[in-house]
């Protein structure tokens, strides 16, 4: 404590001049003190300084531990190829028939349906249940009347949203072909 009323005293002798001297002095050395102290704690850490001054203060100098960007190659990847409708199954006859059983394991597919009323010579039914095996009624997937000259009559297909073993049981006067879809 002494020594701080010594040197106080030994400031307040000296005039006007030289007391805004050696506090300038005072200023410049304590900033490039401040200023080395910051450059060597951002060579070890990577970081950056903004000097910030603010009405009243003198400078300070706030540090801030910033990663530095540097350039990493990535590596290339591939791109996932689209999913694409992809036939399992296909079912071809003529008339009333009952296919063989078929699983599907997918929560979302899709069954196919033509049938070619020009080669009858007229129109025709094609109705067609979705049966589990052992139930008595299946759910109708299919039922229109098959006519040459409307397209929209000689194909379609309808959407499936349930895992399980099945069968189609088809009731038709003439040809016919399903096919069972799943997105690979």
């Amino acid at each position: 404590m002494q020594v701080i009323s010594s040197l106080r005293d030994w400031f307040l002798a000296r005039s006007r001049s030289a007391q805004i001297g050696v506090g300038c002095a005072s200023l410049i050395l304590v900033c490039a003190c401040c200023g080395l102290g910051l450059a060597a704690a951002n060579g070890l850490t990577g970081g950056s300084a903004t000097p910030t001054a603010t009405a009243g203060s003198v400078l300070s100098v706030q540090a801030t531990n910033t990663p530095q960007a540097t350039s990493v190659p990535k590596a290339p990847t591939e791109t996932p190829k689209p999913k694409q409708w992809t036939t399992v199954q296909t079912f071809s006859g003529n008339g009333i028939s009952k296919t063989a059983p078929f699983r599907v394991t997918d929560d979302q597919w899709k069954i196919t349906w033509a049938c070619d009323a020009n080669a009858y010579g007229s129109s025709y039914n094609l109705i067609a249940e979705l049966t589990v095996p052992g139930a008595t009624f299946g759910q109708g997937v299919v039922n229109v009347i098959c006519t040459s000259g409307n397209p929209s009559t000689l194909s379609g297909e309808t959407m499936e949203y349930t895992q399980g073993t099945f069968y189609l049981d088809i009731t038709s006067e003439a040809s016919w072909t399903f096919q069972i879809q799943v997105l690979r």
